[in-house]
């Protein structure tokens, strides 16, 4: 990857797609989206210190050899039986591992814990200093200092623990507290536990009782009540419009938003589970009608590029099933924004298998996933999430008891809008805004979606559609002048009679001139026309006299054209398209 640029003059180039710094910065999002690190994923190290003069290897022999993301190990006697225990964080899952050292030993410890009296209370900073006895090993001289934090986002225990070897009796315990005071304690034994605390001298033994977990801690939790391919989604997203193609060549889609619930299903012709899930499917079909569920099952085998697979293949399976419910064939547009809504919860790319199942609400959200064979008994069960408010969506989802450390937030559909704008599906961007306007409307950037998608459907002729975005994205964002007086004139002066409001268009001309202070000549020129289509020509012959003295000669053509229709008792009028 590239370097960040580090002078002023280079931040244009940074901010440029094209740049070499974009480029890789943009595949390093893929690679870390398709589930990489920026680890590697090379495995753990551990090194074993060789009495002061070397360290070995040991990583393999430990036990410690994960492939995991690990970020920080944590050092604790965790069943104060003498060793350390390992807590070990990671960035991705599993993000904790506890690692118990059961590894048999016939040496000695000493645990210390400090208590600040003057210095602060925990005794963060403090060095403390452990000799042998007289007639002991001369050489023993152990210091460690009490740390407030170890590696990234790890605090080891404030227990100071000393491994001593064979060594069986202790001469000195010095400590040089935080303030600057030097303190030697007395008392402290090997294989005990000791509070020192400042200003007191005696090493203090402490009772300690292993620490205890609830549950079984030799697995995490799974859920024993449902399957673990069921993915109940913990919130609402709204899917994009999905088109298939249907056996008989001519175009299916799913009719999502309208009220009903789905389910959208891949498979394919050379899937034996795929085989049994239709079938399974087929038998309940009158139950998916009584429940109201339409199904939407359609085969991948023209994007997965089998040899074995074909439409003709897959065309022949339906066949023999004799299934009634809705088929099809997937198209690349079909399956790849499928893959996108299958991806969000688990944010990151993951293949999808066949058979995959996706359960969507009557308002085109999905609600639930299942990768694998799903049976027709627990989608029917699963109508029932349809009824559950936001919360108990977000309960349900979980796999197994507990709570979340952060709440997923609610995928806003802006960027799906966006996206099928920049990749010109203008009439599935205004497809996908009207179903999801509610969830639109709230967000800063829906007025200049609005008027992305209103300017491309009036360019292909949509004009009532157009001239709705238009003036949603008015209502989003009254202070935009440009969207406002655009508003207005349409709705003064379209050619069309279901489009034209002359009362609506004054009240949007009227504000926009008054946001210029009626001094603008072309603002002046759409309430004038505004006024016209009213009927008031008197009073348009006023403003657009006014608007031409304030206009300079360019501007001041078409609007001479206009004050002379208005003297004749004429509205103003936009030609048809395709006329001059």
């Amino acid at each position: 990857m590239s370097h960040i640029p580090t002078k002023e003059d280079e931040v244009f180039t940074m901010q440029d797609p094209e740049s070499e710094y974009r480029r890789h910065q943009t595949r390093l999002n893929e690679l870390i989206a398709d589930g990489g690190s920026l680890s590697g994923h090379e495995r753990n190290c551990s090194f074993l210190n060789i009495e002061g003069r070397k360290f070995a290897t040991v990583s393999s022999v430990s036990g410690l050899a994960f492939a995991d993301d690990a970020r920080s190990p944590v050092s604790v006697d965790w069943d104060h039986d003498g060793d350390l225990d390992l807590w070990i964080g990671n960035r991705t899952a599993p993000q904790l591992r506890f690692m118990r050292n059961d590894t048999p030993h016939q040496n000695h410890f000493m645990s210390l814990r400090l208590r600040g009296t003057h210095s602060n209370r925990d005794g963060i900073g403090a060095r403390v200093e452990i000799q042998a006895a007289e007639g002991g090993d001369r050489n023993l001289k152990l210091i460690k200092t009490l740390k407030a934090g170890n590696g990234f986002l790890g605090q080891s225990s404030k227990w100071l623990h000393f491994g001593l070897g064979k060594e069986t009796k202790i001469g000195k315990v010095v400590v040089r507290w935080p303030g600057g005071a030097v303190e030697e304690f007395g008392g402290a034994k090997v294989n005990g536990h000791f509070l020192l605390v400042e200003g007191s001298g005696i090493a203090s033994p402490v009772e300690r009782e292993p620490i205890k977990t609830t549950g079984d801690e030799s697995s995490a939790p799974v859920s024993g009540k449902e399957s673990i391919h069921r993915i109940v989604t913990p919130t609402r997203s709204a899917l994009p419009p999905l088109r298939y193609k249907r056996f008989d060549g001519k175009s299916g889609a799913v009719p999502l938003g309208e009220g009903r619930p789905l389910v959208v299903s891949l498979w394919a012709s050379w899937c034996p589970a795929c085989r049994d899930e239709l079938e399974d499917w087929e038998m309940n079909q009158a139950a998916f009608n009584e429940a109201g569920v339409e199904l939407h099952s359609v085969s991948v085998d023209e994007v997965d590029n089998r040899d074995d697979s074909s439409i003709e293949t897959a065309s022949k399976l339906v066949g023999e099933l004799g299934l009634l419910f809705e088929t099809g064939v997937a198209t690349d547009e079909f399956y790849t924004r499928l893959q996108q809504a299958h991806d969000w919860p688990f944010r990151r790319r993951i293949p999808m298998p066949v058979p995959i199942s996706f359960l969507v609400d009557g308002k085109g959200r999905l609600t639930a996933i299942y990768r694998g064979a799903v049976s027709a008994e627990q989608i029917l069960a699963d109508v029932g999430l349809f009824k559950m408010s936001d919360e108990e969506l977000l309960a349900a989802s979980l796999p197994f008891d507990g709570q979340w450390m952060f709440r997923p937030p609610v995928p806003a559909p802006m960027p799906k809008g966006i996206e099928l704008m920049k990749n010109g599906d203008v009439l599935d961007a205004a497809e996908f805004a009207i179903r999801n306007l509610e969830l639109l409307k709230p967000h800063r950037e829906f007025p200049l979606l609005a008027i992305w998608i209103s300017e491309k459907l009036m360019e292909a002729g949509d004009t009532d559609r157009g001239l709705l975005f238009l003036r949603w994205a008015a209502e989003g964002d009254q202070s935009n002048l440009a969207v406002v007086n655009n508003l207005a004139w349409q709705l003064a002066a379209n050619p069309s009679d279901r489009v034209r409001n002359p009362e609506l268009a004054l009240q949007w001309a009227q504000k926009a001139n008054a946001m210029t202070g009626g001094k603008h000549p072309a603002i002046l020129d759409t309430v004038a026309v505004a006024l016209a289509a009213t009927g008031d020509f008197a009073k348009a012959i006023v403003v657009i006299e006014e608007g031409i003295r304030l206009s300079n000669e360019n501007e001041s053509g078409p609007m001479r054209k206009r004050l002379a229709l208005f003297k004749e008792g004429l509205p103003y009028r936009e030609p048809a398209p395709g006329k001059k």
